[in-house]
């Protein structure tokens, strides 16, 4: 899956969002005084966003650029300086020249991510058929570069690439890294399980990559150790002004006492610390501790005052080789030695993050390459066996490790130690080191805030029990009980408004419309299957997707179909069908609109909103609740929330707009009580759960309020319509009389249809509606076999001019019922070709005869006794046909 979702990324990357004219900025032939290294050659391919630094020549360019530029220039200097080491010596690839070749990672418009795409295709299908790759300065493009190369069977290193995802060796099997991976989260773990901490607060910068990830690392480790999370935040470290303020008043409310930052250096974390010590969080009853240390960005060295607040902060790190060490020392002399020949080129006369990364990444790759082709010269075979676990053990002496040896993540093999900040001692050494078992080592004792060693009290006696609506929870199964039930009645009726859309009673609700709206209320109830289980920022997006969706969906057809009415009803003039068509398909298109109205408010919502599920300690229970951290931007006004609600409430008042202006309508086609009712209900509804809050049952509470929206308004709409179609009749009050056995018109026999109430047909059930003319029942029955015929509609049919004559239509065919008048039976016959022609040819003169009570009595004279029975006979057979 991982293979397909690249190579489509690729596709559709490749060609469109090319950075610059090529992403190749050349092939760099390797040099060496030694002749063997020219009997074959191999090329790495270093990226790097070389269009930012490659052409500059002075001090100034890279001032001008920023800090950025110079430890771009230092990767690539270290990185070349490897090959030309390993160029020179012929116990490393003796027989092989390493050639560089040089792409870059992003274009001249800056940090697009797409870029890396085509350049790691380009890479990889060079002529130069490089072997391996270097490089990558973002994560986000490291994890796609590196999956595409995974492709090739390309391995790839990166020296400043720091996030745990990449530790995911199934995900990318050729990716392995000299530095530290984020993957803090088991050793934190442990550390605070050790000092009997039971909740915790944390807070992230979700602009940051690698800090999110890290941050989704340690809650997974402490989720697995039992300790409650009562308040995670995050933050765009990017954005200006940001109201660190309410950060803190959120934790300083859940009370939390330990409190985790995931932040780098350069996003503004040391402003948390000084809106946490005006909270009054910044004491020795508090412990924080952060990924990177918070140093103000314009510190003033070890001497200022500010560092102060961050006395005691905790800080992990991974137990790399001591700076001190004689290994280290010589790999930094040799640096320090090429500086002072070309300081422009080398940047800084002494090794920092920048440059040990990229030295142990090609050392490491280029021993590993050394041991894979001295055990075989296939080609093939060296290419199949270059996935990370062929550079676990290369033996190369790193700067970081002496030698660099890597997990079974690709990541190096070392302890995580933890170091509490010290202003006055900065070198403080780690108080504790997590061993490979999980074991804690402890090194010396932590010196917290107020120089106290003890850990202080988490501010709970026993562990806050996390609330959360889980289907083995009594809530949710009350929320899913709710459910189901809202599906099956919604869904019902929903049956029942397609199975009967041509019935006279169906049609005046207009089965379109209402199915949409049905459609809206299903949506809407949708919601609550989001407030079961752990909650997620990408189930409180969905969340308001729904509800406002839903609530459109329920409420614009409705409107649009009283529209329609309307116009019909109060048109002066005579509508053509025509018009009619013309005046459905608008109020559809309307309703399609509204629908495409409310979904571009809520991609403008959704891009300008920074929703986060965040936790509170509320009643000795955690809860968990979402909330938009983008209203803590002062600069950031979310306007297109409030036009979310605004159109929302829009509708509403359509909706009491309409049920105004239908309210002089037929009484059959009248919706306005109903509409006032849907709109008193939703309004109602909407405040209510607006002020539902967040406490353990407020999941049951808006499951409720949903309940009630999504089910009241179809039951309204559809329920009495079933009502009358499917109403139940006392057969006590209908009878099929035998009528007159011997009625003579001048000496002619007769036959008659007549409706009374006298005899009982029991345990039968007959359809009921209201028809133009009258209340009438049509059944065929022969001797003591009875068939009812369900009706969608009466009309007076071919014979309109004929106004004692009523012909039902059923199933879009006309009936004439006619009863014998020795009442041995009753027919139910269609009006076609055939019943026509016996009633033309059979019978002399039809005579109608209207009956009071509007029912109807029909009488068919003939000549004679034997055409009458012959009558009879031929009705008979075509009865039983």
């Amino acid at each position: 899956m991982l293979a397909m979702y690249l190579f489509l990324l690729v596709l559709l990357t490749y060609g469109s969002i090319m950075p610059v004219a090529s992403p190749i900025v050349g092939l760099f032939p390797g040099t060496s005084s030694i002749r063997s290294k020219h009997e074959s050659n191999l090329t790495i391919a270093f990226i790097l966003p070389y269009v930012h630094f490659w052409e500059m020549k002075t001090a100034e360019e890279y001032a001008t650029c920023g800090g950025d530029c110079g430890f771009f220039r230092q990767m690539d200097s270290a990185a070349e300086w490897v090959v030309n080491m390993i160029n020179n010596r012929t116990d490393i690839l003796p027989n092989t020249m390493v050639n560089i070749l040089r792409v870059h990672e992003w274009g001249e418009n800056g940090w697009t991510v797409g870029d890396i795409a085509p350049a790691s295709m380009a890479l990889a299908e060079h002529p130069s058929k490089p072997i391996a790759a270097f490089g990558t300065t973002s994560s986000t493009r490291g994890s796609l570069a590196t999956g595409i190369l995974s492709q090739y069977k390309i391995p790839h290193c990166a020296g400043s690439l720091n996030s745990p995802v990449l530790s995911n060796k199934h995900n990318y099997p050729y990716f392995f890294r000299p530095t530290y991976a984020n993957k803090w989260g088991n050793d934190m773990a442990n550390l605070f399980s050790g000092w009997k901490v039971k909740r915790i607060g944390m807070v992230f910068d979700s602009y940051d990559d690698e800090s999110r990830l890290a941050c989704l690392d340690i809650k997974a480790g402490l989720f697995a150790q039992g300790i409650a999370i009562v308040s995670y935040l995050h933050y765009h470290g990017h954005v200006q002004n940001i109201n660190f303020t309410t950060i803190a008043q959120e934790l300083a409310h859940a009370d939390v006492r330990y409190i985790i930052v995931c932040a780098q250096g350069w996003s503004q974390s040391f402003n948390l610390i000084l809106a946490a010590n005006e909270t009054g969080l910044i004491s020795k009853n508090h412990v924080w501790t952060f990924t990177n240390v918070p140093y103000p960005p314009d510190v003033e060295g070890d001497s200022d005052s500010r560092l102060k607040l961050l006395n005691g902060i905790v800080f992990p790190f991974v137990d790399f080789q001591d700076h001190k060490s004689s290994n280290y020392i010589s790999i930094d002399g040799s640096w320090n030695d090429l500086y002072k020949r070309d300081p422009l080129k080398y940047q800084d006369q002494w090794m920092n993050w920048a440059t040990v990364g990229a030295y142990d990444c090609l050392g490491t790759l280029l021993y590993g390459l050394h041991k894979a082709m001295k055990n075989t010269k296939d080609e093939n075979q060296i290419k199949s066996r270059l996935n990370f676990t062929a550079f676990m053990d290369s033996g190369f002496n790193g700067a970081n490790l002496n030698p660099m040896q890597l997990n079974e993540f690709g990541d190096p093999s070392a302890a995580t130690t933890f170091s509490t900040f010290n202003n006055e001692n900065p070198a403080l050494p780690p108080f504790v080191m997590c061993g490979k078992n999980n074991e804690l080592q402890k090194l010396m004792d932590p010196v917290f805030f107020g120089g106290s060693s003890v850990p202080p009290w988490d501010g709970s006696e026993d562990v806050l029990p996390v609330v959360l609506a889980t289907l083995a929870d009594t809530r949710g199964k009350i929320i899913l009980s709710l459910i189901v039930i809202c599906y099956v009645i919604v869904l019902s009726l929903a049956v029942f408004v397609i199975l009967y859309r041509n019935h006279p009673c169906v049609k005046t609700i207009n089965p379109i419309h209402s199915i949409v709206s049905i459609t809206g209320n299903v949506v809407l109830m949708t919601c609550s299957i989001l407030l079961l289980e752990l909650p997620s920022s990408q189930k409180c997006y969905t969340r308001i997707w729904l509800y406002f969706g839903g609530v459109d969906l329920l409420i614009a057809p409705l409107i649009m179909k009283n529209w329609y009415l309307l116009r019909i009803f109060c048109s002066t003039t005579s509508i053509r069908t025509q018009d009619l068509s013309k005046m459905f398909y608008i109020s559809q298109l309307a309703t399609i609109s509204t629908l495409i109205i409310q979904i571009s408010l809520l991609v403008a919502y959704t891009s300008q909103s920074n929703i986060q599920v965040t936790t509170i300690a509320l009643n000795k229970a955690i809860v968990y609740r979402c909330i938009d951290r983008s209203l803590h931007f002062p600069k950031l006004f979310n306007s297109a929330q409030m036009l979310v609600t605004v159109w929302q409430g829009l509708l509403l008042i359509s909706l009491l707009g309409m049920a105004i202006a239908v309210r002089n309508l037929n009484n059959k086609y009248n919706d306005s009580s109903f509409l006032l009712f849907v709109f008193v209900t939703l309004s109602l509804l909407s405040i209510l759960e607006a002020q539902v809050g967040v406490d353990q049952d407020s999941p049951v509470k808006e499951t409720i309020y949903l309940f009630i929206a999504a089910t009241h308004v179809p039951v309204l709409l559809v329920g009495p319509k079933i009502v009358e179609v499917y109403s139940t009749l006392d057969y006590n009050s209908f009878s099929f009389p035998r009528g007159s056995s011997s009625k003579k018109t001048t000496g002619r026999y007769s036959s008659s249809l007549h409706q009374q109430h006298s005899t009982t047909l029991e345990h039968t059930k007959i359809s009921h509606a209201e028809f133009l003319c009258s209340n009438v029942f049509f059944c065929c029955r022969y001797k003591k076999l009875a068939f009812v015929f369900k009706m969608a509609k009466s009309t007076f049919g071919i014979w309109r001019q004929s106004s004692g004559i009523l012909v039902s239509c059923i199933k879009q065919r006309q009936w004439l019922t006619i009863h014998s008048s020795d009442g041995v039976f009753l027919v139910c016959l269609p009006l076609d070709k055939d019943t026509m022609g016996i009633l033309e040819t059979g019978t002399g003169n039809m005579v109608i005869v209207p009956n009071p009570n509007q029912l109807h009595w029909v009488e068919l004279e003939f000549e004679n006794k034997e055409k009458a029975l012959d009558f009879k006979e031929k009705l008979r057979v075509l009865c039983i046909q």
